[in-house]
């Protein structure tokens, strides 16, 4: 059984919400955020590659595990692939932004205040949100301090805002931020993580 696998090393990697685009002048991006769970987990042992994965298909599966397979290796010539690779080293929420000559750039990096905003997700068919660099600044603010009010100005541009909670609709599901605790008929708690990618070495 998998439990019973003694491994070398392990890279433990993050589902990823993308959240939506950005636009600057003439240049695009993406926001993104890492979740605590579910994981893509690659063990290895004597060479023997082991792969366990709990990322659901609406949650960009197949292309979490193949960036955790080689995330050291190679960069991604797709934006949303290198965006999920940059995002693995930082994790927390982000912006990033390409420069003329295809680099992705990370120009926003911050991390969630848990004990202040809460996040549920459901699945949706929706379409991604593409709004100005400035309203997912002052997003991401808003989730670091825990000031809700940044939250929901911001939210007014890049989702919607409901009984003062903030929806964001993305390709595969829904965001739903709120600065309480709350049970919402159709969404799933989620829990944002702040740190990166996992690797553990056996010493």
């Amino acid at each position: 059984m998998t439990r019973n696998w003694i491994y070398d090393w392990m890279i433990s990697c993050p589902a990823i919400l993308v959240l939506g685009e950005t636009r600057y002048r003439n240049y695009k991006g993406l926001v993104t955020l890492t979740l605590l769970y579910p994981r893509a987990i690659v063990m290895s042992r004597e060479g023997s590659i082991r792969v366990i994965n709990t990322i659901p298909e609406y949650l960009h599966r197949v292309i979490i595990e193949e960036i955790c397979l080689d995330m050291l290796e190679n960069e991604r010539k797709d934006m949303v692939g290198e965006a999920f690779r940059k995002t693995m080293f930082y994790g927390g929420y982000n912006v990033f932004l390409m420069n003329n000559n295809g680099y992705l750039h990370n120009v926003v990096f911050e991390l969630v205040n848990t004990s202040k905003i809460f996040l549920y997700i459901r699945r949706i068919i929706g379409k991604l949100v593409v709004s100005s660099l400035e309203h997912w600044i002052l997003f991401g603010v808003g989730l670091r301090t825990g000031d809700f009010q940044l939250v929901i100005e911001s939210c007014s541009e890049i989702g919607r805002v409901e009984d003062d909670k903030c929806y964001i609709e993305s390709m595969n599901y829904e965001l739903l931020v709120t600065n309480v605790n709350v049970a919402v008929e159709g969404f799933t708690r989620i829990i944002p993580d702040n740190n990166p990618a996992r690797h553990v070495v056996k010493l």
